[in-house]
């Protein structure tokens, strides 16, 4: 653990964060290395959300058994916020298309979807409604619309990283 604290605290030296500061002429005292140690939490559901998505807050929602098919396998929950309205509205459900059925010709004969519909869980509905009024917060408080990815866990918010759009 001691060594991958070190290795990470001197990241900033390597090779491509002293090219980028480079570019951007960033000054390397400006970059003070920050290392955050929690317990690992294994979400109900993972999250990114887009504070400004054409003025509407974006919640892409991921449930954890099918985030183990890889980005490209599924599809998310979509919630999105509309700022001026002040309405939330759940955009679509979930799918994994995790098989598939091929005649002897390799057309696809069958494709059976997992589908979960979240208008029946007002609990996860409510953590989303929760977590759009405090990314809201997180993006006046930095003053720049917010990437945020986080995840639920047994009914509770938690925030993995939070990042400005530019």
């Amino acid at each position: 653990m001691y060594e991958l604290i070190c290795s990470l605290a001197q990241y900033k030296w390597n090779s491509e964060p002293v090219l980028s500061r480079e570019r951007y002429k960033i000054p390397e005292e400006d970059i003070q290395p920050t290392i955050l140690l929690q317990n690992y939490v294994r979400p109900d559901y993972k999250f990114t959300l887009y504070s400004d998505y054409n003025n509407k807050v974006r919640v892409e929602l991921y449930s954890d058994n099918l985030w183990k098919f890889g980005d490209g396998a599924n599809m998310p929950h979509v919630f999105e916020y509309d700022k001026k309205t002040k309405e939330l509205n759940y955009k679509s459900f979930q799918q994994s298309d995790d098989w598939a059925i091929y005649d002897e010709k390799l057309n696809l004969k069958e494709l059976s979807p997992i589908e979960t519909d979240l208008r029946k869980s007002p609990e996860v509905i409510e953590l989303v409604a929760k977590l759009v009024d405090n990314a809201l917060v997180i993006e006046k408080e930095f003053g720049a619309p917010q990437d945020i990815e986080g995840g639920f866990k047994d009914n509770e918010i938690y925030l993995w990283q939070t990042r400005n759009i530019v």
